[in-house]
């Protein structure tokens, strides 16, 4: 299936990024299938930060849901 995506602009001599992944929302656990790779916040320098304390704790948390592993019937 192809899906095409508009081309992002900003003003001239501005760049933009756009990341995207395909993911799986289970009832007990979300899992990336595709374009999950990590990314190295080194390689990009911003003069914007977010200053909201409680959305700065949201943002650290792990965003997928982890399946909780069920004991094994005996």
């Amino acid at each position: 299936m192809l899906v095409p995506y508009p081309v992002l602009t900003e003003k001239q001599g501005e760049f933009v990024a756009q990341f995207k992944a395909t993911v799986v929302v289970q009832p007990r656990s979300t899992a990336i299938i595709a374009g999950g790779a990590q990314l190295d916040l080194s390689k990009f320098k911003s003069d914007k930060e977010v200053t909201d304390e409680g959305l700065k704790t949201l943002l650290a948390q792990d965003l997928w849901k982890k399946e909780k592993k069920s004991k094994a019937a005996k």
